[in-house]
């Protein structure tokens, strides 16, 4: 064998043995399912990747009684159960902490009354309900935590504009409580989906339940709201935020197959490139500006087309 060939010989066992050990190296691992329960989804997981939350519950219902939260800990290589609250039947498991330390949903009887829970792996903790909102019936869940597990935001029920009750985001410290996040100017709805890192910026969208427009939607950590407009249509939403203020989320546009609920393109809205006043951003303590802000979002990709679905309420108290 000439040293060209024997060159190239060794160079070819040489990636074939790197390749080797890097699929030695990696693991794919299910988590199975809790008893009684056909379906399990890892909702989030640590900064370390050494805790996770699960969410299981029964494929048939869709959710239901029996639903239930988990946690996977790398150190023990066990699955618990969060538990529930005392007199509820079922808990959901939504986020972890960076940390790995606290994760957050909601537990209660499905249907109402449930509320969002704060649960520490570690101490003495354990599994807190968190309340609710003044008004509208007890219905609260958790959606994010920040990564020392110090501030959590989802939704609570306050009471609506017809009698009813209606949806408002909430962010909840264990020195303030829950705190109702409000909406934009006009609006009577809102629920929060994502919170930065260090707890100090919530996302999620502020809608009018009359008019069926429904804004992705910032709050800073002192409770102002800022409106990041829409692409097009009607409806989205905000789902996370990086701790530099970059917003991802859905909203409707004119690629997607409907401008109604959940027919949404993705989109990136950076606050260094789009929102450096009020002129392209809606504050919930000045007067609003017009509804549309133009270039205020990046669209990403179509996640479509899909069937065309009735509106659901927005007032949506279910949990899950």
């Amino acid at each position: 064998m000439n040293a060209f060939r024997l060159s190239g010989y060794l160079a070819m066992m040489g990636l074939a043995s790197t390749l080797a050990t890097n699929a030695a190296a990696q693991s794919f691992q299910g988590f199975g399912f809790a008893p009684g329960l056909d379906v399990s989804e890892a909702r989030g997981v640590s900064d370390d990747g050494r805790a996770v939350v699960i969410l299981a519950f029964d494929g048939a219902s869709g959710g239901g009684p029996g639903t239930v939260g988990l946690i996977w800990q790398a150190d023990t290589g066990t699955t618990s159960a969060v538990g529930r609250l005392p007199g509820a039947n079922f808990a959901t498991g939504f986020a972890i902490s960076g940390d790995g330390h606290t994760a957050v949903g909601a537990s209660g009887t499905w249907g109402t009354p449930f509320q969002a829970y704060r649960f520490e792996l570690a101490g003495p903790g354990g599994l807190n309900g968190l309340g609710d909102l003044p008004g509208g019936r007890v219905a609260s869940q958790a959606f994010a935590v920040s990564a020392d597990g110090g501030t959590v935001v989802g939704f609570g029920e306050v009471d609506g504009p017809n009698g009813g009750g209606t949806n408002h985001g909430f962010r909840w410290t264990e020195a303030d409580g829950m705190t109702d996040l409000g909406t934009l100017p006009g609006d009577d709805t809102s629920n929060a989906f994502g919170l930065s890192r260090d707890g100090k910026t919530t996302v999620g969208f502020s809608g009018n339940t009359t008019t069926f427009r429904f804004e992705p939607t910032v709050w800073a950590a002192d409770g102002t709201a800022h409106g990041l407009g829409l692409l097009a249509g009607t409806f989205g939403r905000a789902s996370d935020v990086s701790d530099t203020g970059v917003v991802v989320g859905g909203s409707s546009s004119p690629n997607t197959a409907d401008s109604l609920f959940f027919f949404t393109e993705a989109f990136r809205w950076s606050p260094s490139e789009d929102c450096r006043g009020s002129v392209t951003c809606r504050a919930g303590t000045s007067s609003p500006p017009p509804r549309r802000s133009p270039l205020t979002v990046r669209s990403l990709l179509v996640l479509g087309p899909r069937k065309k679905a009735e509106r659901p309420s927005t007032g949506q108290s279910r949990p899950g």
